[in-house]
C-alpha cells in the first residue's frame, strides 16, 4: 500500500514539472472562465453555471486525449511495459497510480474553477448541483481517457495521433454547448454535436439528466481497444 501511494505520490510530481501541462490544467481553464465571465455573464447570471460546466468538461477532455490516453499508451508502444512486468510490482498499480493521480490534480483544478466562480461571480450552486458535476466529471474523465488511449494505439507515431486528437478536440469544443447554446442556435450544428459525447456530458451537469446513451460511450471506444490492440498485440 505504502509502495502505491509512493506511485501516485512520483506521478503528482513528474506532472506538476510540466509548465505546459500546469499552465492548460489551471491557468488557461481559469482565464477563460474570468475572461468569457466579463464578457458575456455581466448581462445574464446564469452563464456562470454555463461557462462553468462547459470549461470543466473541455478540461477534462483535453486531459484525456493530450495526456492520460497518450501516457499510458506510450508505456506499451515504448516497450517500457515490458521492463515494468519484471519488477516486483504490479503493472496495473501503476497504471492506477498514473490514473488516480491525473485525476486527483483534474479535482483540485475543477475545485479552483468553482471557487473561483463563487468568489468573483456569486455562483450558487445546491447541493445536487455539485453531485452532478462531480457525476458528469467522473464519467468524462474515463470516456475520454478511453477515447484518448484508442486513438494512440491507432497510430504508433506520436504526431499522427496529437493530429488526430487534434482534429476531434477542436471539431468538439466548436460544434458543442461548452461555451455557447449552439444547438439551440442552429440545429444542423446540434445534429452533429449531438453524436459527441462532449454535450451528453454538459447535459448531466446542466441539466441532472443521464441516459443509456453514455453506456455507448464506454462501450464503444473499449471494443475499438480491444480490438486494435488484437491486432497489434501491444497491451
Amino acid at each position: 500500500m505504502k509502495l502505491f501511494i509512493h506511485t501516485i505520490y512520483i506521478h503528482l510530481l513528474m506532472f506538476c514539472r510540466v509548465k505546459q501541462a500546469l499552465f492548460f490544467t489551471f491557468l488557461f481553464p481559469m482565464f477563460i472562465i474570468i475572461l468569457f465571465q466579463n464578457i458575456f455573464g455581466l448581462s445574464d447570471k446564469n452563464y456562470s453555471n454555463f461557462i462553468l460546466t462547459g470549461m470543466i468538461t473541455i478540461t477534462l477532455f483535453s486531459e484525456g486525449l493530450f495526456d492520460l490516453g497518450e501516457t499510458i499508451t506510450a508505456y506499451f508502444i515504448s516497450g517500457f511495459s515490458k521492463i515494468l512486468k519484471n519488477l516486483p510490482f504490479n503493472i496495473y498499480l501503476h497504471f492506477l497510480g498514473i490514473i488516480l493521480s491525473r485525476f486527483i490534480i483534474l479535482s483540485f483544478s475543477i475545485c479552483l474553477l468553482i471557487l473561483i466562480s463563487i468568489i468573483f461571480f456569486k455562483l450558487d450552486l445546491s447541493l445536487n448541483e455539485y453531485i452532478f458535476i462531480f457525476i458528469g466529471s467522473l464519467i468524462a474523465f474515463i470516456i475520454y481517457s478511453l477515447i484518448g488511449i484508442f486513438f494512440s494505439l491507432l497510430s504508433s507515431k506520436t504526431s499522427k495521433s496529437k493530429n488526430i486528437s487534434n482534429i476531434i478536440f477542436y471539431v468538439g469544443i466548436f460544434v458543442s454547448d461548452a461555451f455557447f447554446p449552439l444547438s439551440y442556435m442552429n440545429k444542423k450544428i446540434g445534429d452533429i454535436a449531438d453524436f459527441l459525447p462532449i454535450n451528453m456530458i454538459l447535459n448531466i451537469m446542466r441539466n441532472q439528466q443521464i441516459s443509456f446513451i453514455v453506456l455507448l460511450y464506454f462501450i464503444i471506444p473499449l471494443s475499438l481497444i480491444i480490438i486494435v490492440n488484437s491486432y497489434k498485440k501491444l497491451i
